[in-house]
């Protein structure tokens, strides 16, 4: 199990991942995210998968996918929110995208920091 706890747009995010992959060029991460709003808290389903892909002798492609899913909670608070499954998806990912933008190219640098040795 890994504990992440981060910011991520106004949100702080506490993530349980749990490898359901573990491998040297793939790994595939589950979990149940407490999410803290404003508001009050939640719990989202985050799935992240890491993939590290042979270009060429001398270069990898690193790929950092995240996926999220609502939990029946998180679609009660943004309903009582009077906000529309929609209008969230539409705001998170533009979030998300930001986030994931200026983290994975720190991912890719420690990966490669660990592979020098």
């Amino acid at each position: 199990m890994s504990i992440n706890v981060e910011t991520i747009g106004t949100s702080l995010a506490v993530q349980h991942y749990v490898g359901e992959v573990v491998e040297k060029d793939f790994c595939r991460m589950v979990s149940t995210s407490d999410i803290f709003l404003s508001n009050g808290r939640t719990q989202m389903q985050v799935i992240w998968e890491l993939r590290v892909k042979p270009v060429n002798d001398n270069q990898t492609e690193f790929t950092n996918s995240v996926q999220s899913h609502p939990t029946e909670d998180f679609l009660t608070i943004i309903e009582s929110q009077g906000l529309t499954f929609e209008q969230v998806v539409k705001d998170r990912q533009q979030i998300v995208e930001d986030h994931n933008g200026r983290e994975t190219p720190l991912f890719a640098e420690s990966i490669a920091r660990a592979a020098r040795g």
